[in-house]
């Protein structure tokens, strides 16, 4: 839940095995409901982009570098 947020429309509980069929059915068949969980991953998937997180990170250590 980290970095997609607790309201994620695609989350289901751990060993949920009906409730992932559930979501998948959905997406099958709700195509408003699809459009949302693919909207949430294009926007997750820029918070994972390793080139972005690597300058991220050389930024904040540049920052905590001692003068």
């Amino acid at each position: 839940m980290g970095i997609l947020g607790a309201g994620h429309p695609g989350f289901f509980a751990v060993g949920d095995t009906d409730g992932l069929a559930a979501l998948l059915w959905r997406a099958e068949t709700d195509a408003r409901f699809y459009r949302r969980l693919a909207s949430r991953g294009r926007s997750a998937a820029r918070l994972l982009d390793p080139v972005a997180e690597a300058r991220s990170w050389r930024r904040l250590l540049l920052e905590l570098e001692p003068a």
